[in-house]
């Protein structure tokens, strides 16, 4: 029999696994971006690399994608029993 708490432990997982896919979408998204601002700021020689600007070609995406796909219900998963571990130990 399920106890009152498995509906809170579902929810608080599929929230916490969203949360962190967004977050990992996110610096998908701009890591080119945060890339050149940290080199900018770490190599200060004139006439090094691009001059800041960086260009990201597309085809990335579609496997992001499958990644996520992939990882986000194991990720789900392995919040759910955690959440149900550490209830079952406390």
């Amino acid at each position: 029999m399920s106890s009152p708490s498995t509906p809170r432990h579902f929810f608080f997982a599929l929230l916490l696994s969203l949360m962190a896919t967004l977050l990992v979408a996110i610096i998908y998204a701009f890591y080119p971006l945060l890339s050149a601002i940290v080199s900018g700021l770490v190599d200060n020689s004139p006439g090094a690399g691009s001059g800041g600007v960086g260009a990201v070609a597309g085809g990335g995406g579609e496997s992001f994608l499958w990644t996520t796909l992939l990882v986000e219900p194991v990720l789900f998963l392995l919040l759910f029993a955690l959440l149900r571990r550490r209830r079952e130990l406390g």
